[in-house]
């Protein structure tokens, strides 16, 4: 297209991305994947295959587009293809007709508030290059999805290709913990994975077909369009999770995470899932409950139901998860879960935060109590103390994180497996634990503190497993049935409470 070559390998993420014909289209991955390149050809052929076209090539803020992603698309386009380019508005005019405006989804005035440019106008197709950056909302990208109105009438030979439009909306991204990931990724993962329709799910209701197109990869994928010292100087700059995250384009890949074997694709089932499997195991022996607590006023308060099955598996279920609530309202909610799942033990004893049980609370001007005593008193909830310390709890916790060779996963059937796992139902759970990262020092390191920011739902599971063997002593334990989970309802097998 210009003096410099680009290759485009048969199968490669490059000759993956521009065959996406979805209306949505991701390119993410490791650093130096070919990403904002590749993307800027797409926006190339569409200008040239749509006369008349009018597109958007985005960034976060001006000085990034026009500092990356605007340098990129000149760099690869024909000059004879350019009939005018208005520096002012940044806008490029192709001989036939089709324009591309560089813009910025954010910026900020002089005012502190968030400004954009390009929400008011009509595009026929539209780029967000660095669609993680923490300006871009959730809100930018289904506007921008509303912004796609064009009509432009294909002028080419491809009959895979859009007859209009093609209205396509383009992301580029690297891993990202944020609503990226949460609200378009992961959705298509547990689609992907488990055939389950999530409500955030990009996908076309009445046909059931995908919205999205996803093409990711590592750095070393994009090998042959790379200078030959660049993967060599990654790979001495990224050790650990940042490699996994930055080289490998692991979604996963967060250095200084607390729970780091924490797998969106492992640890979190279909809650449709869970809940079948506790009352398919609740019919066949007595099923151990675990219920935790962590108070709150001004933070959240969190609530944890769960349940052991007969492999030492525990299923975070269900849960609560507010701010600002009353104690009578905190009850109703833990009993109203209770009720749920058909779980009326009189015995039954919430694993609770040690400061609850103090006496600092005012029954009147004569007499103080404790919250522990007002929810088993008022609402016939009993509580009893949790472990409270840090770093042994999240040793625990870590070790039901783990995976083990010859552990199976209660739904795929895998061998090395974990023995927790979360309904993602419980998203405030996830939340938590996907951004719960060790403090730095002075110099950048991590050290055996949490951060103590959002961590509620940590202590929630830290309270948890207090009497909870250590996990060691399940894997001790000889399992003589090894088969799947479908035959334990006419089995008697191993009971580990």
């Amino acid at each position: 297209m210009s003096e410099q070559n680009y290759r485009i390998i048969e199968g490669s993420l490059q000759e993956r991305f521009l065959n996406l014909r979805t209306k949505i289209q991701m390119y993410g991955g490791g650093f130096g994947n070919g990403k904002t390149s590749c993307g800027c050809m797409k926006c190339l052929q569409i200008m040239h295959d749509y006369p008349g076209c009018h597109g958007a090539i985005l960034r976060e803020t001006l000085p990034k587009v026009t500092g990356t992603t605007m340098k990129e698309f000149f760099k690869w386009c024909p000059k004879q293809w350019i009939k005018s380019f208005n520096k002012a508005d940044r806008v490029v005019t192709f001989n036939n007709g089709s324009s591309c405006v560089f813009g910025y989804l954010t910026q900020q005035g002089g005012d502190n508030n968030s400004t954009s440019n390009v929400l008011s106008a009509t595009f026929d197709f539209a780029l967000v290059d660095q669609v993680e950056d923490p300006g871009i909302t959730y809100k930018d990208f289904t506007d921008l999805l509303g912004r796609l109105r064009g009509t432009a009438q294909y002028n080419g030979s491809d009959t895979t290709m859009p007859k209009t439009g093609p209205r396509w909306l383009m992301l580029l991204c690297n891993p990202t913990r944020n609503w990226v990931y949460k609200k378009i990724i992961r959705p298509l993962q547990i689609y992907q994975q488990y055939q389950q329709i999530t409500d955030d799910l990009l996908i076309d209701k009445n046909t059931n077909e995908l919205l999205i197109g996803v093409v990711e990869g590592s750095t070393y994928e994009n090998k042959d369009n790379l200078p030959e010292d660049f993967i060599r100087t990654m790979e001495m700059t990224y050790k650990g999770q940042m490699k996994d995250r930055f080289l490998e384009g692991k979604w996963e890949g967060y250095e200084g995470l607390v729970y780091p074997e924490f797998d969106m694709n492992t640890h979190v089932l279909p809650h449709e899932w869970i809940k079948n499997y506790y009352f398919q195991l609740k019919q066949s022996y007595n099923l151990t409950v675990l219920e935790a607590f962590d108070y709150g006023l001004a933070v959240p308060s969190a609530y944890g139901f769960a349940f052991v099955d007969n492999k030492g598996n525990i299923f975070l279920m269900d849960g609560y998860y507010d701010k600002e609530k009353t104690n009578d309202y905190i009850a109703k909610q833990i009993l109203k879960i209770r009720d749920e799942y058909e779980y009326a033990i009189p015995t039954a004893v919430v694993i609770a935060d040690p400061a609850i049980f103090k006496r600092t609370v005012h029954k009147d001007a004569r007499e103080t109590t404790s919250l522990a005593n007002i929810f088993f008193n008022d609402y016939g909830i009993r509580m009893t103390p949790g472990q409270n310390d840090i770093i042994a709890g999240i040793n625990k916790v870590n070790g039901y994180m783990c995976k083990y060779k010859m552990h199976q996963h209660p739904l795929t059937g895998d061998w090395n497996a974990p023995h927790f796992y979360v309904s993602d139902k419980c998203q405030w759970f996830i939340d938590e634990i996907t951004d719960y990262y060790w403090k730095k020092d002075k110099d950048d390191e991590s050290v055996d503190i949490p951060n103590g920011k959002n961590d509620h739902a940590m202590d929630m599971i830290k309270y948890m497993l207090t009497y909870r063997p250590e996990i060691s002593k399940i894997l001790n334990k000889p399992k003589n049935d090894t088969r799947f989970i479908t035959n334990w309802s006419e089995e008697e097998g191993e009971n580990y409470e």
